[in-house]
């Protein structure tokens, strides 16, 4: 009995040592702290685009008929990618790829045509392309999520998210592996107000 007494003091004296050398200080001016990430944040950078401007999913395959991005002098904008897709108010889309900042001007599109993204923090995950459950699932995940990190939503951009297709180029043992295609979600996030 004195042993199994003694082993049992010695384990809760050494989780209590484990939970008070894992747990945050208490008083600290630092974020809450997810104990899993459910997302990261990433940084999109400002580009130039050419833009589909707000419009219903549907119209945005004439768009892509119009743009003929192959044929543009493209760059990329992250994760090898260089179209991003944002989702707006009313169910409406707007489709802007990346062009290249350069001198080769008969590969572009009239500068009037030409928008200029301002990029900022992004909570990212990874959804399945084409299926809205996934969709719906990833997007609570990262607002849940949020609420255990120093940052929120930022509702003033314009647009409530963007996705693209990761690797859509080269899919295929991708698509193999997994069973589905991947779709990159962002969330547009700022700091907190303390």
């Amino acid at each position: 009995m004195k042993k199994f007494l003694i082993l049992t003091v010695s384990a809760i004296l050494l989780l209590s040592a484990i939970s008070a050398f894992a747990a945050p200080a208490q008083g600290s001016d630092s974020a809450p702290q997810s104990s899993t990430p459910e997302a990261t944040i990433v940084r999109i950078p400002d580009f130039l685009a050419v833009s589909s401007g707000y419009v219903k999913h549907d119209n945005l395959w004439g768009f892509l008929d119009e743009v003929k991005p192959a044929k543009l002098a493209l760059e990329e904008i992250i994760l090898g990618s260089s179209d991003i897709l944002l989702h707006g108010a009313n169910d409406k889309f707007n489709w802007l790829w990346a062009v290249a900042d350069g001198d080769d001007t008969k590969k572009q599109p009239s500068s009037d045509d030409i928008v200029e993204f301002k990029g900022g923090l992004y909570a990212a995950a990874t959804s399945i392309d084409g299926d809205t459950k996934s969709l719906t699932k990833v997007d609570a995940k990262i607002k849940a999520w949020l609420e255990t990190t120093g940052f929120e939503v930022d509702l003033s951009r314009g647009h409530t998210r963007i996705t693209h297709m990761l690797y859509a180029d080269a899919a295929d043992d991708v698509k193999e592996g997994l069973g589905y295609e991947q779709l990159q979600v962002y969330i547009p996030v700022k700091l907190k107000q303390k």
